[in-house]
């Protein structure tokens, strides 16, 4: 029988491979859309002539791409 203040080993859980690769490949998924839609947007702003449209979507693309890039 343990006894309450008697130091037990410590057990750290390595995390998975697996986990660590989904979540890789899901950020690229979503990094890639970001960049398509960001591309297409302007594509079809500069096309309509709508100037603060682009810098808009330029703005918050390079945002959302800096902050993938961060984490």
């Amino acid at each position: 029988m343990a006894a309450v203040n008697e130091p037990s080993p410590l057990v750290f859980a390595r995390p998975s491979l697996t986990e660590s690769r989904f979540a890789h490949i899901l950020m690229a998924v979503a990094v890639a859309l970001v960049l398509i839609g960001a591309i297409v947007g302007i594509v079809i702003a500069v096309s309509a002539g709508q100037s603060e449209t682009v810098l808009g979507i330029a703005l918050i693309g390079g945002g959302l791409l800096c902050a993938a890039a961060l984490c």
